[in-house]
């Protein structure tokens, strides 16, 4: 059977972790749906982008922390409260079924509240029966609180579709670990605390006691880690910003004997890929993702205790790393079920 030739509004080429959920996505979605991208950055939503959404049968927008309303530069998103920056009006027209697939709200502590036309946005959606899922990470929860008018719409959560993005192992001849350090907006991810971070980042690559990877997702932490000292048995590697290449950085974590992630892109690939991680909280997302998982007790809220607790509770992990990978496979089998059963959804309705 011929498949549905639908559109994917998201961001590709910027954050590796992006690229990697968003390819989940259409890989799961294969054979049924063909994705065709439409980037959402540097799109002004006019005439063309409207003429090829309202052919389309289906419209896939995320996953991703697509649900904000601030831009890099802090420049609100004007017409939707979120990165899909269509008039509300136009969006009402659109005939084919909307889908948002596993989306994130990442409002951290500090931030200003999100735009009222967010709300508006839902609404529509709402009224449209589009299907509306949110990663299962807090954000659904964080949103509400926000907008508690949105509670009886029927949104739900899934899986981060990045724990999907599955690749073969890289292979070296002694184990080694990767390390993930975030590092945009440090002023709300260790406001004031730059210093206790890192020298907690390096204490716990010291501690770890073997080989290990600094992996960048953006240019900006491409840019910090030219500067940042972990040790010397940590060796930074490149930044392969391309789609196409996703699979030569995640491939590093697939083979890693354990993570550690401040970021949740890393932490959501390493449960992926049934990789035990130890996770510093530097947003709330980091936490609630921990917490769907089961494994909060090796997630280090850095943003509340500081470095308070840390390197005792990284021991501990590490202790435990057969455990953990134990605990990580039968989650996975229960994500698979559970994403499965999403995308029997998604197909039934085009």
């Amino acid at each position: 059977m011929k498949p549905v030739r639908g559109v994917h509004l998201t961001v590709l080429n910027r954050n590796l972790g992006d690229n990697a959920l968003n390819l989940a996505i259409r890989r799961m979605l294969r054979p049924h749906v063909q994705l065709d991208h439409m980037e959402l950055l540097g799109n002004d939503f006019g005439p063309a982008t409207l003429r090829r959404l309202m052919e389309s049968p289906l419209i896939v927008f995320g996953g991703g922390g697509l649900i904000h309303s601030f831009g890099p530069s802090g420049k609100p998103w004007s017409r939707t409260g979120t990165m899909w920056n269509m008039e509300l009006a136009d969006i009402a027209r659109l005939p084919g079924r909307i889908v948002l697939y596993g989306v994130g709200f990442n409002h951290f502590h500090g931030d200003p509240p999100p735009l009222p036309q967010m709300e508006e946005f839902l609404h529509l959606l709402a009224e449209k029966k589009a299907l509306v899922a949110f990663r299962n990470d807090g954000s659904l929860a964080r949103l509400l609180e926000h907008f508690p008018s949105l509670a009886d719409k029927g949104f739900v959560e899934v899986p981060d579709p990045g724990t999907f993005y599955r690749v073969f192992r890289y292979r070296r001849w002694r184990p080694y670990f990767v390390v993930q350090v975030a590092a945009d907006r440090p002023h709300l991810r260790h406001p004031g605390r730059d210093a206790e971070f890192f020298t907690l980042l390096r204490r716990l690559c010291h501690e770890a006691g073997m080989d290990g990877f600094l992996i960048p997702h953006t240019i900006d932490d491409a840019k910090l880690y030219e500067r940042l000292d972990l040790g010397s048995r940590v060796q930074r590697l490149a930044l392969w910003r391309h789609w196409r290449w996703t699979w030569r950085t995640f491939m590093h974590y697939a083979g890693a004997d354990f993570t550690i992630s401040t970021r949740g892109h890393s932490q959501i690939c390493s449960v992926g890929n049934g990789t035990p991680t130890f996770s510093i909280a530097t947003h709330p997302k980091i936490t609630g993702f921990a917490r769907a998982c089961g494994v909060e007790e090796w997630c280090h809220d850095f943003a509340a205790e500081g470095a308070t607790g840390a390197v005792e509770r990284f021991a501990d992990f590490l202790s435990q790393r057969d455990a953990i990978r134990r605990r990580l496979h039968d989650l996975n089998v229960r994500f698979d079920a559970e994403i499965a059963e999403f995308n029997a959804r998604i197909l039934s309705g085009i």
